[in-house]
């Protein structure tokens, strides 16, 4: 319905284009081949395909609507800090009152168990099927919490804002899930390195003290630091399962199923540990080819807009950049609740990028050389017989839980684990999609050539004078300024550093200036004349 909406007010074709574009095309040809040739026998075999075209339409929608209507793209934080306090406050709520979750870690030993264990420490799961992926939730949406304050005007707001985003992160802590902690602090380096060059030294310094710091536990603890209890087990039985179905994997929503047949009697998969690996299992290489790509255009570009200051890129650079770290160690986004959060954060990075200018970005060299690829992919999928080794057979295969991880003793924030045998426990929760390809920052007019999207400020020289005197604008966009000479004579102001200038040969010139924090401005001069401000002092918000 909203993407009807948005055709029927006027949205362009336009309005919809990304740089991911083309990885997503690609995971969804995957999707459809993966599931015409391998279907899920007895359930609802075109679900987890139908549940991919959802959230790829409801990416495109979000980013449309941020194009049409700026304002949006800041309420939307506002979005996530409710969406993110409904789950975390649950979970800081069973740990404070002692509420039984079936989650329980010893040292580094994830217990999972069916009774109260009283000597051993409580782990919170919110309103989620187990701790880890309440910690891929915080990930994803806390650091748009955090950019919804900072947007605050008044400084009470602000503060219970900040309240909020801390209680998210609270809900992280409760969940003591270590990738949940690692991926977190990596995330927040990340976004420093990014927005402030002056501590890029002490931080490379950091990076590498934790690093051997990480070694040096990861061989003291037999592995257990990072992994273990199924983890390396699930990873090393992808690639065997992949081996035996190069082209177009088993299908979608049966990783769990091809690992369980090919591993030692008695153990359980879900899926392989890894965000790259179940979708290589269950699609094929084009499916990990085009989720590379999806993951490295929204680290750079999240990366980029960053650097230039604004708190609401920064705050999704943190979000994909925590959530592609954890899915190094579990693969959460086979929760249509997680993976529809990542879809909205892609889409907040996708639509502060002016799309492509050309139809279709990449030169006919370069479409004929990826065609022959796709069209040899797609023969090999058709040769083989019917007895390819595959998960199960699908005419007694049963539909998999779509919760994370593996019956094995689960394992903390780095795989998803086993539910408890609590009848209360909440019903595990369905599987997610996803989208990728090649980094399209080396396609000619591709994503590298995009620019940011902007709001204007225009001042107008009329009798020796600018008029406004005052632009305010919303903080956190790249602002635009325009100048303007409506009598021909000459004018030139000096803004931000920059220097523009019109007359009679030129009537109208402009400049663009990075976004502002709240309660920021510009303030500039008109050469000879009065002085005039941009002040980021409007109200966020639709």
């Amino acid at each position: 319905m909203a993407l009807v909406a948005l055709l029927a007010t006027g949205a362009r074709l336009r309005d919809f284009r990304t740089g991911l574009d083309a990885p997503i095309a690609i995971l969804v040809f995957a999707g459809i081949v993966t599931t015409l040739r391998h279907p899920l026998a007895g359930v609802d075999e075109a679900a987890p395909l139908r549940f991919l075209l959802t959230v790829v339409v409801f990416y495109y929608v979000t980013v449309a609507m941020c194009r049409r209507h700026p304002a949006v793209r800041l309420a939307l934080p506002m979005v996530a800090t409710f969406a993110i306090v409904s789950s975390a406050v649950v979970g800081v709520e069973q740990v404070a009152q002692d509420q039984f979750t079936g989650f329980y870690r010893d040292g580094f030993t994830p217990i999972v168990a069916g009774h109260p264990q009283p000597d051993l420490l409580p782990r919170a799961r919110g309103s989620f099927s187990n701790p880890n992926l309440l910690a891929a939730h915080v990930l994803l949406l806390a650091p748009l919490a955090v950019a919804f304050a900072l947007s605050a005007v008044a400084r009470e707001v602000r503060v219970v804002l900040f309240g909020l985003a801390a209680l998210a992160y609270l809900g992280l802590i409760l969940t003591f899930s270590r990738a949940g902690f690692g991926a977190a602090l990596v995330a927040g380096g990340v976004v420093a390195y990014a927005m402030r060059p002056a501590w890029r030294p002490r931080l490379r310094l950091v990076a590498a003290l934790a690093a051997a710091v990480l070694l040096v536990g990861t061989v003291a603890t037999g592995g257990d630091m990072v992994g273990g209890f199924g983890r390396t087990e699930a990873m090393s039985l992808s690639f065997d399962v992949a081996r035996d179905n190069p082209a177009t994997g088993v299908g979608l929503g049966r990783a769990g199923d091809a690992l369980t047949a090919a591993g030692d009697e008695g153990d359980s998969y879900r899926h392989s540990h890894n965000l790259w690996l179940t979708w290589l299992v269950e699609a094929g290489p084009l499916a990990l080819i085009a989720w590379v790509w999806i993951a490295g255009w929204l680290l750079w570009r999240g990366y980029r807009a960053a650097g230039r200051g604004r708190a609401l890129a920064a705050s999704s650079l943190a979000a994909v950049t925590g959530f592609f770290i954890f899915s190094l160690f579990d693969h959460p986004a086979n929760v249509e609740r997680i993976a529809t959060a990542f879809w909205f954060v892609a889409a907040l990075i996708a639509a502060g990028v002016r799309p492509p200018e050309r139809l279709w970005p990449f030169d006919s060299r370069r479409v004929a050389a990826g065609g022959a690829l796709v069209l040899t992919l797609v023969a090999l999928a058709g040769c083989g017989g019917d007895d390819e080794p595959v998960a199960q057979d699908p005419r007694t295969s049963q539909a998999p839980e779509l919760s994370t991880g593996t019956d094995r003793q689960p394992t903390d924030g780095t795989e998803s684990e086993a539910e408890p045998a609590n009848p209360d426990t909440s019903a595990p929760e369905p599987k997610p999609p996803s989208t990728e390809t090649t980094s399209p920052e080396d396609e000619p007019g591709g994503a590298g050539d995009e620019e940011p999207i902007g709001i204007d400020a225009v001042f107008t020289g009329r009798g020796g004078k600018l008029t406004p005197r005052v632009v305010r604008v919303p903080p956190f966009i790249a602002v635009t300024v325009k100048l303007e000479s409506a009598d021909g004579r000459d004018y030139q102001l000096q803004i931000g550093g920059q220097r523009l200038s019109v007359g009679s040969a030129r009537a109208k010139d402009s400049v663009t200036l990075a976004g502002l924090h709240q309660g920021g401005s510009y303030r500039g001069r008109l050469a000879g004349g009065g002085a005039v401000r941009i002040e980021a002092t409007a109200e966020p918000g639709p």
